[in-house]
């Protein structure tokens, strides 16, 4: 999704801007875009898998990987720093440490936003699988310019069939051949 989405989907968001800028409120603005639509990419390519194998999405990335993505940077770069810097410099690891606890512990206590905003999370019947082809195959066509006008709303409407279809349409409601 990240990889082949939100390049098409950022080129498209990127056609609404008026005026380009230069200074940090737009490149403050243009990282916030891109990490928008990255993890929007990422979210519709595994919301089925989400919903198939623990019967819940949620939303709450949408706004944690604002979060998450500055502290993944912290604690990759600190961790791989932690490898190059001896204990002999005890004052720089132990600043490499700190920072890399301050991050997986920010990392891990983000995830809470769930429990403050419980509505970011939504139980859902396991989708049916030809349900789910046909989403995929929907999405698949979005990357064809041809395609793409017919396949976004189909893919549209196959996720909310998925995600808040009938039960009927539920793997578990299908009776086994």
């Amino acid at each position: 999704g990240i990889l082949v989405g939100a390049p098409l989907t950022y080129r498209d968001a990127a056609k609404f801007r008026r005026k380009r800028g230069h200074g940090v409120i737009y490149a403050v603005g243009r990282a916030a875009l891109t990490v928008l639509v990255a993890t929007v990419c990422a979210e519709l390519v595994l919301m089925p898998v989400s919903a198939s194998l623990f019967g819940r999405v949620t939303f709450a990335g949408l706004l944690l990987n604002f979060v998450a993505i500055p502290l993944m940077i912290v604690v990759q770069i600190a961790g791989a720093a932690l490898t190059l810097v001896p204990d002999l410099w005890s004052t720089l690891h132990r600043a490499t440490v700190f920072a890399v606890s301050g991050a997986a512990s920010g990392l891990i206590e983000s995830a809470r936003l769930v429990e403050i905003a419980p509505w970011l999370a939504r139980t859902v019947s396991p989708p049916w699988w030809p349900l789910m082809v046909l989403y995929y195959g929907a999405l698949a066509a979005t990357v064809s310019p041809r395609l793409r006008r017919r396949a976004v709303p189909c893919a549209a409407a196959l996720l909310v069939l998925m995600l808040a279809g009938p039960h009927a349409l539920a793997r578990d409601a299908v009776p086994p051949s």
